[in-house]
C-alpha cells in the first residue's frame, strides 16, 4: 500500500500491518494513521499548511464541523488536536477587567489647604459644610458657596470613567479653570482641572 505524507508530500510503500500514529521521517509531521488512511481513500484532500506549523485537515461532508487542526509533532513525540468548529461558534476576546479610576478633590480655603475628598459614583450634589445642606458631598464652610452649588455625575466615554459638574445657578457658578460653567450644561472634569466654588478652590485628580 502506498500512502502520502499531508505535511511533505513523500510517497511511503507500507508492506506490514500500520502503526497507531504516523510519523513521517522527513517533515516529522505526525497524526492517527487512520486520518491518513481516511485521506487516501478519499477525494484528493485540499489540506493547508498555516503560518504556525499547524494543519488544517477536512473533515468530510458535515457542515456543521469546518476543520480539525492538528499541531506540529511536539518534542515529547506527541500531537495535539483542537477539536473542531461548529457553524455557530465564535471566539470571543475578554479584555482584561481594569480598576475603575476614582476622582478627587485637592480643598484649599482662605490660603490652607484642606485636604483632599474623595469623589463617588454616579448622581450627587456638592455645595457648603453647614448643618442646613443638603449636599451629598460638602466642601468648606465658605459662606460665598451655596448649600447645593454644583451637580455631579459620573459616566463611560470610550471606556473610561468620566466625572461631570454642572452649576446649580447662574448666578453663583461653578468656575473651571477660571470659566464659568452655565446651568445644566455639564463639563467633563480632566486630571489638573482647577475648581472653584465661591472662594474654595479645588484641583481634580483622577487616580
Amino acid at each position: 500500500m502506498i500512502i502520502t505524507c499531508p505535511g511533505c508530500g513523500r510517497r511511503f510503500n507500507l508492506e506490514r500491518r500500520p502503526p497507531v500514529t504516523f510519523r513521517c521521517p522527513k517533515c516529522s509531521f505526525s497524526a492517527p494513521f487512520s486520518t491518513i488512511l481516511n485521506e487516501k481513500n478519499s477525494a484528493e484532500p485540499n489540506i493547508n499548511n498555516t503560518q504556525d506549523g499547524h494543519i488544517e485537515i477536512p473533515l468530510g461532508d458535515d457542515t456543521s464541523n469546518k476543520t480539525k487542526v492538528v499541531s506540529s509533532l511536539a518534542d515529547n513525540g506527541h500531537t495535539k488536536v483542537v477539536s473542531e468548529l461548529a457553524n455557530a461558534g465564535k471566539t470571543s476576546v475578554i479584555p482584561a477587567l481594569q480598576p475603575q479610576k476614582k476622582g478627587m478633590f485637592l480643598v484649599s480655603f482662605q490660603g490652607r489647604q484642606y485636604g483632599t475628598i474623595q469623589l463617588p459614583f454616579g448622581n450627587f450634589e456638592i455645595g457648603r459644610n453647614s448643618s442646613d445642606s443638603n449636599a451629598k458631598v460638602k466642601l468648606t464652610p465658605d459662606m460665598s458657596m451655596s448649600r447645593i452649588h454644583a451637580g455631579m455625575r459620573t459616566t463611560k466615554i470610550n471606556g473610561q470613567m468620566v466625572y461631570q459638574i454642572t452649576s446649580v445657578k447662574n448666578d453663583n457658578p461653578v468656575f473651571v479653570n477660571n470659566c464659568p460653567i452655565a446651568k445644566g450644561k455639564a463639563y467633563n472634569l480632566k486630571n489638573g482641572d482647577q475648581v472653584r466654588m465661591g472662594d474654595t478652590i479645588m484641583v481634580f485628580r483622577l487616580i
